[in-house]
């Protein structure tokens, strides 16, 4: 989930401060959108590992809409004056899709089973596109608990990520064209960091492409560190949450992050400073290729 909320905090970067996002990924400067804040509101809720009630979750991301103005949190007319209701009137298209991509991110850190007791789809009154999407929660589960990207995807429906060909014009009108592109950025990537380089080419709704971008990258390589090439810098950046953040935001996303830090399966690649430059590998004898670690 962090690897969301840094997605979307990259690309706030991406459009302010170019240089910075290729040296260090987010700026200190970064501001909040409500695609990185709604994983932050529903986590602690989804991992209660309770009976999750709807109208108590729709109070609690309707607070955080309403009110996270204020803190410099940047909100769209519609999902504020959503925020502003009494919950019982249609959800906005566009936060419908990112409320139900929100819990499908957070809920990639449970178990099978508990994933199978959950209808993000339903819960929020998707439709078709939404219901394929929110498969991503099966991939992002796999890719934690140390699947390559290829076991990720078996017996995934081709829609979530291969919804349009390779190379075709984007038209961005479709929630399966934005998960399509988020995987093969994360695909064609070798860390967190190119695989978010990637995604800021999104030409239209960049926030929802890099949000779901990060959640596959963090979900393989880990989000705690910006790794860059040479020719950025070659630098090895501990991803600071920046101080535009609300204090209890920033609190929470460090406690995430430890939980997920310490509940993991795999050590993941970032964490370990891995250098992202090209390597030329030389096969060696293992004399305890039958032994398991």
């Amino acid at each position: 989930m962090i690897g969301a909320v840094i997605g979307d905090l990259a690309a706030w970067t991406w459009e302010h401060d170019r240089k910075c996002f290729y040296e260090r990924l987010v700026s200190p400067e970064a501001r909040l959108s409500g695609y990185g804040l709604l994983p932050i509101t529903m986590w602690p809720m989804i991992h209660e590992m309770g009976t999750i009630h709807k109208h108590r979750l729709y109070i609690v991301c309707g607070k955080a809409l309403a009110h996270s103005r204020a803190q410099g949190i940047d909100i769209p007319d519609l999902w504020h004056r959503w925020g502003l209701t009494d919950y019982d009137k249609a959800i906005p298209f566009e936060l419908k899709v990112a409320l139900i991509m929100s819990a499908v991110i957070d809920s990639g850190y449970l178990s099978e089973r508990r994933q199978n007791e959950l209808n993000w789809t339903s819960f929020f009154h998707g439709g078709k596109q939404e219901y394929y999407a929110a498969r991503i929660m099966d991939i992002l589960r796999r890719l934690n608990e140390g699947a390559t990207k290829d076991e990720a995807i078996k017996d995934i429906p081709e829609p979530v990520i291969n919804y349009y060909p390779s190379g075709s014009v984007h038209t961005w009108r479709d929630l399966l064209e934005y998960t399509t592109f988020a995987w093969r950025c994360f695909y064609y990537s070798f860390d967190f960091t190119s695989a978010l380089h990637n995604a800021a080419k999104c030409t239209a709704n960049r926030h929802l492409a890099m949000m779901l971008t990060g959640a596959f990258a963090d979900a393989m390589y880990g989000s705690n560190c910006s790794l860059t090439k040479s020719k950025f810098g070659g630098n090895y950046e501990y991803i600071e949450f920046p101080s535009t953040l609300p204090e209890d935001l920033s609190n929470q996303l460090r406690c995430i992050r430890r939980v997920v830090f310490n509940d993991r399966y795999i050590f993941k690649k970032n964490d370990a400073f891995t250098n992202v430059e090209r390597h030329t590998w030389t096969e060696v004898y293992n004399p305890y290729f039958d032994r398991i670690i």
